[in-house]
């Protein structure tokens, strides 16, 4: 599952909560502590890989150099994939992608008006590289066909930069592959062309693609350069792609939704496979709760002596009046 952006803290580099105990951990490591953007997470949610500032910034994806980095949630290594990179704040929806079966992973890089793919293991060892042109880019994280064998690629045929709303949202987006073990152009399934502002894969259901199609804000301008922000989006849909050409309506959230996201388990199976929690009496962790009640605390304590304070001056008064 992909948690997107993680709040920014100096210590440590992320937290992850488990969703079924509700109990986090943090992990750091690398040449800051600061401020990491999740792209993708291994299917299996035992590693996830981020993309992590070099300065120390508040933002990992305004400019500053940035570094891919992988860390594997049981034993909380942290491993640096690669070298740094001048990121692209717009990019950051079709970063990355893990293979199903986890045996490796690919990461996207600016690369003048185009977009470099790397191959990696499932330690981050490079294994190919592949220059792709303005144009083309990975389809997102869920990119990888069910068997690891295949990578959907995305073609934006209409103003791929700086276009207004009309342009933005007349775009055409077409499917194409390359081979995950060598980077190279590859046949696969035939779907239908979409248009919208964006398109980002979610993950594969049987032949069938999912994705998200974005629908811009009325006041998106030609300087509006990130595509999926949820700031500049007016509406998503879920669609699944299939071959042959049809398309069909996974998810037509109310018309105020800007952004989603699924878990690629739920996306390949079509439903929850994890046992259904017990309801609880209070849906929170104990630790959260104590910390927003010692914050309540901390208020209400200057109201409480202050109401103490009050309680007495008018006792006082009461008496003098009994006395006179």
């Amino acid at each position: 599952m992909d948690s997107r952006t993680l709040t920014c803290k100096r210590t440590p580099l992320l937290v992850v909560t488990d969703l079924r105990t509700g109990r986090s951990r943090g992990y750091g490591g690398g040449e800051t502590t600061c401020c990491a953007e999740v792209v993708a997470w291994r299917p299996d949610s035992g590693a996830v890989l981020v993309l992590q500032d070099q300065d120390g910034v508040s933002s990992p994806i305004d400019g500053p150099p940035v570094r891919y980095v992988l860390v594997d949630l049981a034993s909380g290594a942290v491993t640096s994939v690669d070298d740094k990179l001048r990121w692209d704040g717009n990019a950051s929806a079709w970063a990355a992608a893990f293979a199903p079966d986890g045996r490796g992973f690919i990461a996207a890089r600016p690369a003048g008006k185009g977009t470099e793919l790397r191959g990696y293991d499932a330690t981050g060892r490079r294994l190919w590289t592949r220059d792709l042109d303005g144009g083309r880019r990975l389809a997102g994280s869920g990119a990888y066909t069910s068997d690891s064998s295949t990578v959907a690629l995305l073609t934006v045929d209409e103003c791929p930069f700086q276009c207004d709303h009309d342009q933005r949202d007349a775009r055409r987006w077409r499917v194409s592959y390359i081979d995950a073990a060598t980077g190279a152009d590859r046949e696969g399934p035939a779907l239908s062309e979409l248009t919208g502002a964006a398109v980002r894969a979610l993950g594969w259901h049987g032949d069938a693609l999912v994705v998200v199609q974005y629908e811009s804000e009325d006041d998106v301008t030609a300087s509006t350069t990130d595509d999926t922000d949820a700031f500049g989006t007016r509406h998503v849909r879920v669609l699944a792609l299939r071959p042959g050409g049809a398309v069909d309506v996974v998810l037509e959230p109310p018309g105020d939704v800007s952004s989603i996201d699924i878990a690629q388990d739920l996306v390949r199976n079509g439903r929850f496979d994890g046992r259904v929690p017990a309801p609880a009496i209070l849906p929170a962790r104990w630790s959260a709760v104590a910390q927003e009640a010692l914050f309540v605390l901390c208020l209400l304590t200057p109201v409480a002596v202050a109401v103490v304070i009050l309680v007495r001056v008018l006792a006082a008064r009461r008496r003098r009046i009994t006395a006179r």
